[in-house]
């Protein structure tokens, strides 16, 4: 019996966002407030399939971004240009606090 996979859990392009489908899906909701962690794209992905992936993440409309490990400066670039007010700078030590709303 073949089992059809909603679009989220297929195979790349845009895995590295898998995790996030699949919280939406548990949590019964398509709010994210903050996305923070490694996206996996170093090279040698291509320059479209990080882009396509910075679209995709703008979609979902998180409140924050904060990119970590294997995010690479080329989404970290890309991702600024295209939510400015979304993205956070992390590094070792980076502490951040979240109130409620």
């Amino acid at each position: 019996m073949a089992t059809t996979l909603p679009t989220w859990l297929e195979a790349p392009p845009l895995a590295g966002l898998r995790p996030l489908r699949m919280t939406e899906a548990v949590a019964g909701t398509t709010r994210l407030h903050a996305v923070i962690g490694g996206f996996h794209l170093p090279p040698p992905l291509s320059e479209d399939y990080v882009r396509r992936t910075v679209a995709e993440l703008k979609a979902m409309n998180p409140d924050y971004v904060i990119p970590a490990h294997w995010s690479g400066e080329r989404f970290y670039d890309i991702a600024r240009v295209e939510m400015p007010d979304r993205i956070v700078r992390s590094a070792v030590g980076s502490r951040f606090s979240f109130g409620t709303a």
